[in-house]
């Protein structure tokens, strides 16, 4: 091979590596916004948990208190 040659071959390996490069470099933005909208999904759905969580201890709570005020009212009358 001549120096053209392989100074022809070197510039055709380098193009096809900075083609891989960007496609490389686009697939990682798009994983890491991925990632991120995971992350504000995940963070949202903690917050929702967080809300049904209070939302079920309330309402625990309130029941109990109805039994007892029912109980109580059962005795006032017997």
């Amino acid at each position: 091979m001549t120096l053209s040659g392989d100074c022809e071959e070197l510039r055709t390996q380098k193009t096809i590596l900075e083609q891989k490069k960007l496609r490389l470099d686009n697939s990682v933005q798009g994983h890491e916004k991925e990632i991120r909208q995971l992350e504000v999904a995940k963070k949202n759905l903690d917050a929702e948990m967080k809300k049904l969580n209070t939302l079920f201890y309330k309402n625990t709570d309130m029941q109990e208190k109805l039994k007892n005020d029912n109980f109580n009212i059962e005795n006032e009358f017997k």
